[in-house]
């Protein structure tokens, strides 16, 4: 079977999806019941090395707001994710039907990364994605579960920030991302669901200060993913119901197509003109 690429899409996990098994065996059956849908699944996993870093007593520092991973640490890391979280979300896949095969982004050079800066240790950046392993599982019907240790041209293993090696890989792909978190969407100042936003009014919710802080980072990044892929990029909830995030009717689409942007609130009160 040959993979369609028009129905691939990337999704990232996180937060607390990670610490609940009903969590995330709901999700997986989700995935399982999606139709003309070939999801690839990325993960992190930073609460669970915490959790482990501190039973064993070992501390580390964030510098320009990412955690530093010294080289002593990487072991542990890589266990953690690529191997205890990593396993068990495919444990968790399988007991639903699911055609699940855990690997990282140093599998098949799936991401190739780099240093992103010697203070941070072995931190690693993407720099590009390598898909053919992807789209060899993708066409054979398996589930891609990935975890975001990466290695470099060294041989050194590297921890990377799991929305950077979804996006590599949507990237690559060409194809949607979808982030999943405990953040529904993006919020307008009335607390209410913006369905999408496009450059133009990523600008202006910037300027009036909607948008700032840790979701400017993020939005700002899923837009930077969405003009490098062409393809829309979704910040959405695990606790939504996947289908309806990927047809747009959950969470914040970002797209590089000019159009009207509305809140959910705002379309509502144009519908009950």
């Amino acid at each position: 079977m040959t993979v369609q690429q028009n129905n691939v899409v990337v999704i990232k996990v996180g937060g607390a999806l990670l610490e609940s098994k009903d969590a995330a065996i709901r999700f997986f059956q989700q995935l399982n019941d999606l139709k003309d849908i070939q999801p690839v699944v990325v993960h992190g996993g930073g609460t669970q090395v915490q959790s482990l870093l501190a039973e064993l007593g070992l501390t580390s520092e964030k510098r320009h707001g990412v955690r530093v991973t010294p080289m002593d640490h990487v072991p542990y890391v890589t266990g953690v994710l690529a191997g205890t979280v990593n396993k068990q979300l495919v444990a968790y896949a399988q007991s639903v039907g699911c055609r699940a095969v855990g690997l990282s982004i140093a599998d098949g050079q799936l991401v190739q990364s780099k240093i992103a800066d010697p203070e941070l240790g072995q931190v690693g950046l993407p720099t590009s994605a390598n898909i053919q392993l992807i789209t060899d599982l993708l066409a054979s019907q398996w589930l891609p579960l990935v975890a975001s240790i990466g290695a470099d041209e060294q041989g050194e293993l590297l921890n990377v920030n799991a929305d950077h090696a979804a996006a590599a890989l949507a990237s690559g792909l060409q194809c949607p991302l979808v982030l999943l978190s405990d953040v529904a969407a993006v919020l307008d100042k009335d607390l209410n669901r913006i369905p999408e936003i496009n450059p133009k009014s990523l600008s202006a919710l910037i300027q009036d200060n909607t948008i700032r802080d840790g979701m400017r980072v993020k939005v700002e990044s899923a837009m930077q993913t969405a003009n490098d892929t062409g393809k829309a990029v979704t910040i959405a909830s695990w606790k939504d119901d996947i289908a309806n995030i990927i047809s747009g009717e959950l969470g914040t689409k970002l797209t590089i197509q000019s159009s009207v942007v509305q809140s959910s609130k705002q379309k509502e009160d144009t519908t009950n003109d």
